[in-house]
């Protein structure tokens, strides 16, 4: 017997167990190989499968699928509304400029790559573009 390791799991001698030489597998019966190569394959592909279940989870919780505030701004914001309509469902923007009579706030969102949303507004002081510059 020197030089055999019995292979064991949980303390406890597989049921249908093998007997392991250094260099060579000797079974203890007809199926035992079989059999415990068989468990062997059910313990990688429920590895496996846990694995790509706490990888799902860890996705869904870091929250990627929702959306960022310029996606979000941009969903609720409609022409024709007003400056003071922009403020209270956007808040308020990185930056303002104007151009002669017309202004252009800006919404940004610091990602990578950066999201960015431009809102103009007429002399009226009413919505009359939503832009967001492509990816």
């Amino acid at each position: 017997m020197a030089g055999r390791v019995y292979c064991v799991a949980g303390g406890a001698r597989l049921r249908r167990g093998f007997v392991m030489n250094m260099n060579a597998i000797e079974p203890n019966d007809n199926n035992s190989f079989h059999t415990s190569m068989l468990a062997l394959r059910r313990i990688r592909i429920w590895s496996t499968v846990l694995l790509m279940f706490v990888t799902l989870l860890a996705g869904i919780g870091c929250g990627c699928d929702e959306p960022t505030d310029v996606e979000r701004i941009a969903s609720v914001l409609k022409v024709g509304m007003t400056k003071s309509e922009v403020l209270e469902l956007a808040g308020e923007p990185d930056s303002r400029n104007t151009v002669g009579s017309l202004e252009f706030w800006e919404y940004h969102e610091r990602t990578n790559p950066p999201l960015m949303l431009f809102v103009r507004f007429s002399e009226e002081g009413k919505v009359t573009h939503l832009d967001r510059p492509p990816l």
